[in-house]
């Protein structure tokens, strides 16, 4: 089974239930930070509709943490990383980004929340972010800057670029073996299907052969009409 992407936040977030997350979240984000958020749905990437924002935030911390070690060893060279800068927890799988201090957990969440409203993977979100930074920090961005208006429509540059590249790697999109009716499974294969529909026919067939798990038996019938 493939899980959420960044695989480092697989422990500790699948085995908290949503009542868990629904308490994790009204201890640590303030309640203006939290009465929109449906309104991300239609926006956030694929792989993190199905699942609590409060985890989506976990996985966009240790993606943000992946990023950070990658550009410390670009700077400073592999093995020079000074973890002291963002605690030696941040390194494992069981850290919690919200029992950090409180304006470091409001960051990951409103940070997030700015990369699902972009509609980006947590990682390349991360990643280009921190490759931007080059030209715009001296120092290596801290969770508070992970939303600067600047980088971001750098990193949408990146990302419109390269997006339609990107697939889904939840388990939920895999329709042709876990077609459950459920309402993201359904826009997914509306968006692929449209998607699919405005390509030529050899560029269709292909992607109905090396991606055939996206769609659904009948879809791929259609498709191949």
């Amino acid at each position: 089974m493939i899980v959420s992407i960044p695989q480092a936040a697989e422990t500790f977030s699948d085995r908290m239930s949503d009542i868990q997350w629904d308490r994790e979240v009204i201890r640590a984000i303030p309640l203006s930070l939290r009465l929109d958020e449906a309104s991300l749905y239609q926006t956030k990437w694929w792989d993190y509709r199905p699942i609590h924002p409060a985890k989506a935030t976990t996985l966009f911390a240790h993606s943000y943490g992946e990023a950070w070690r990658r550009a410390s060893e670009r700077r400073n060279g592999i093995g020079e990383c000074n973890w002291r800068v963002i605690n030696d927890p941040f390194r494992t799988p069981d850290w919690n980004p919200f029992m950090e201090a409180p304006a470091r957990a409001k960051a990951f969440w409103m940070a997030r929340r700015y990369c699902d409203e972009a509609g980006i993977p947590y990682d390349f979100y991360c990643n280009g972010f921190f490759d931007k930074a080059e030209n715009y920090f001296v120092d290596l961005p801290r969770p508070q800057e992970m939303y600067r208006r600047d980088v971001i429509f750098e990193v949408l540059k990146d990302w419109e670029y390269a997006g339609g590249t990107c697939l889904p790697k939840h388990v939920d999109f895999f329709l042709r073996y876990n077609w459950d009716n459920k309402q993201h499974q359904k826009d997914w294969e509306a968006s692929s299907t449209l998607r699919l529909q405005k390509m030529q026919p050899e560029v269709v067939a292909w992607q109905l052969a090396n991606n055939g798990k996206y769609f659904r038996i009948e879809t791929i019938k259609e498709l191949q009409r």
